[in-house]
């Protein structure tokens, strides 16, 4: 008995050993003297500044800025351009402007309600002027203010924009037969919210946010509606934890916040809808595609079917693509600034 359990404990640390676990890496920046995007609605695409890279206590001396970019999108989101800044002047530190980067998609699993979100994707491709790290974050400096004015803070940013950002939203619905004999488990209106849209309620910024589907008797068939919100789920600034800031909207065009609906299959039988909305930038005649403009934050989309049925059920899957323009800004908060060529700096 004693051999036996020295040899099983002996294959046990042999197989612990050999294990490889999950790197964290991939995780969050979090801690104190961090600060991220992502804290009101949807993350879309996060950026976040590394633990102390700046330190957000004071500044004496040498410092660095590290960020780390996460896509909780499925698809891959190219940052046409972002900035990395700082709210002074002083010498010493130039923002760094134009910087490009392309994410990969975030990890998914295929199910039969529609990909399931794993994990953000960390992976990208690059053009500017800093470094990759190890934890494949990005790198900037070394530097070191100068002709600092008596206390004096500041505070740095990043600016970014994203000419196209796709949010899909994914959904499932039923109808039958209104006036069959036989009784169905489908309700005549059903509300759509929440996980029942997949998971880029959570995570798109601007993204349906609920469907009613509404089920009318007609001759020969079914009636069936859908009405739509949209909405803009961050709110447009926020001040937070250590006085971080943050700031989300989709990137106004002519002064208007526009973007493109398109309602579509994905599965075998579809319904022939048409859509229609008041908040249209111009009429695209019949048919389930239009371009619109957020109001106050929001959007109602109207869609019509009809679907011949007799004595029966039938199920449907169905998703909504949203494109549109999106800028973000992210804040640390207020940092001291200290030097040599100053009074020391008093906390009190």
């Amino acid at each position: 008995m004693l051999l036996r359990n020295l040899l099983f404990l002996f294959l046990l640390l042999f197989l612990t050993g050999c294990i490889s676990f999950p790197s964290t890496s991939d995780k969050e920046p979090q801690g104190e003297g961090t600060a991220f995007t992502g804290l009101i609605g949807g993350k879309g695409v996060q950026v976040g500044f590394l633990p102390n890279n700046p330190p957000f206590n004071a500044l004496d001396g040498p410092f660095s800025i590290a960020l780390k970019f996460f896509n909780f999108n499925q698809e891959s989101i190219t940052v046409d351009s972002f900035t990395v800044g700082s709210s002074t002047h002083y010498e010493g530190f130039t923002n760094f402007e134009q910087e490009t980067l392309t994410l990969e998609g975030a990890l998914v699993r295929e199910t039969a309600r529609g990909p399931e979100f794993l994990a953000p994707g960390t992976e990208y491709s690059y053009v500017g002027s800093a470094s990759r790290r190890r934890d494949n974050g990005l790198q900037y400096g070394t530097f070191q203010f100068s002709n600092v004015d008596a206390g004096a803070s500041t505070s740095f940013f990043v600016k970014m924009l994203i000419n196209d950002y796709p949010s899909v939203s994914y959904f499932q619905f039923c109808t039958f037969d209104l006036e069959a004999t036989m009784p169905f488990s489908c309700p005549t209106t059903l509300s759509l919210s929440g996980s029942q849209l997949g998971f880029g309620y959570a995570y798109d910024p601007v993204t349906v946010t609920n469907i009613v589907r509404t089920l009318s008797s007609i001759t020969n068939g079914v009636g069936v509606t859908l009405d739509i919100t949209i909405e803009d789920r961050w709110q447009q600034q926020g001040v937070f934890s250590g006085s971080s800031y943050e700031f989300g909207r989709i990137h106004p065009t002519d002064d208007e916040q526009q973007f493109s609906f398109e309602l579509e299959s994905t599965s075998g039988g579809a319904i022939s809808f048409d859509c229609t909305s008041s908040q249209e930038r111009f009429k695209t005649g019949k048919g389930s595609a239009l371009s619109l403009v957020l109001r106050n934050g929001k959007a109602k989309v109207h869609c019509t079917g009809y679907d011949s049925l007799f004595e029966e059920r039938q199920d449907y899957q169905y998703k909504i693509t949203l494109h549109y323009p999106y800028e973000q800004e992210l804040s640390t908060p207020s940092i001291p600034l200290r030097s040599s060529t100053q009074q020391p700096y008093s906390f009190t």
